[in-house]
C-alpha cells in the first residue's frame, strides 16, 4: 500500500487529500492467457471479487470520492494480482500546538486497519514509491511536510486475542513563517521602537504626542491584524499574540 499525499491543516483538523494504491494476490482469479484468446488484463466491479477493507482510524469525515464505491473498478491481471487505485478526502482530527506560531509545526498521524481480518488473515505492508514522496514535500506556501515516517504496528483489541494489522503515517507539518514575520513581525518590531523613542523627545516637543497617538493606532490595526492571522483557539495562546498585547 502507498499513498500520494494533499495536506491542508487547520487548528484541529487535518484534511488530507490522497490516492492510495492497492496491490494484492486473489488466488482465485488466475487464468491461463492461452484458454482466453491471450487475455492477460480484466477489470471487475469491487463488489464482484474480495475485498480488503482497509479503513482511516481517526477519520472524522470522508470526501465524495468515497460516495460511489460500488461503482469503483479494480484491475486484475492473470495471476491474480489485483491493483485498486482509490482516490479519497479526509478530515482527520489532529491536535495542534499553536503557541509557537507562525514558527510552529505539528506531527500527524493517520492511521489504516482492517477491521474485518486479523493479522494472520490480512496483513498490511507499506510500498515506499520515491515519486509519491517527492510530492508529499513539495511546498505550497502556507505548510510543507519536510519528512513523513511510515510503521507497520500489531496491535491488541481487548475484544480479540490475536493482533490487527495497522499501517501508521505519521507526517510532520511546519507552518512557512516568512509571511508572517515580515508583513507583521518586521512592523510590530519597528512601531515598538519608535514608542521607546518618543521618551527621548523634549517633554515639550509638539511632534510627541502626535507621534504617541500615530503609534498607539499603528499597534491597534496591526493587532487587530495579527489577531486575524493567528489560529482561533481557546486552550493555548500563541506568544506572538502575549507579546502584541
Amino acid at each position: 500500500m502507498s499513498i500520494y499525499l494533499k495536506v491542508t491543516v487547520t487548528v484541529t483538523h487535518f484534511f488530507v487529500a490522497f490516492i492510495s494504491l492497492q496491490k494484492w494476490v486473489d488466488e482465485f482469479l488466475v487464468w491461463n492467457p492461452e484458454d482466453y484468446e491471450g487475455l492477460e488484463k480484466v477489470t471487475f466491479n469491487k463488489r464482484q471479487i474480495w475485498f480488503p477493507d482497509i479503513t482511516p482510524y481517526e477519520r472524522i469525515n470522508v470526501g465524495s470520492a468515497e460516495a460511489n464505491m460500488e461503482e469503483t473498478f479494480v484491475l486484475v491481471n492473470y495471476k491474480g494480482e489485483v491493483v485498486y487505485y482509490n482516490m479519497m478526502l479526509l478530515s482527520v482530527h489532529c491536535k495542534m500546538d499553536v503557541r509557537l506560531f507562525p514558527l510552529d509545526s505539528h506531527a500527524c498521524t493517520i492511521r489504516f486497519i482492517v477491521y474485518s481480518e486479523t493479522a494472520d488473515e490480512v496483513s498490511l505492508h507499506y510500498t515506499r514509491d520515491t515519486d509519491a514522496e517527492e510530492n508529499i514535500l513539495k511546498k505550497n506556501g502556507v505548510w510543507y511536510v519536510p519528512h513523513y515516517h511510515v510503521q507497520e504496528v500489531n496491535v491488541y483489541y481487548l475484544c480479540c486475542p490475536l493482533p490487527y494489522k495497522e499501517i501508521h503515517y505519521t507526517m510532520n507539518v511546519h507552518r512557512e513563517s516568512g509571511f508572517y514575520v515580515i508583513n507583521i513581525g518586521v512592523p510590530t518590531l519597528l512601531l515598538s521602537l519608535t514608542t521607546v523613542a518618543v521618551f527621548h523627545l523634549h517633554p515639550e516637543s509638539g511632534e510627541k504626542i502626535s507621534l504617541c497617538v500615530n503609534n498607539v493606532l499603528a499597534l491597534i490595526i496591526f493587532q487587530q491584524l495579527l489577531s486575524a492571522s493567528m489560529p482561533p483557539t481557546g486552550d493555548q495562546t500563541p506568544i506572538a499574540g502575549k507579546l502584541a498585547q
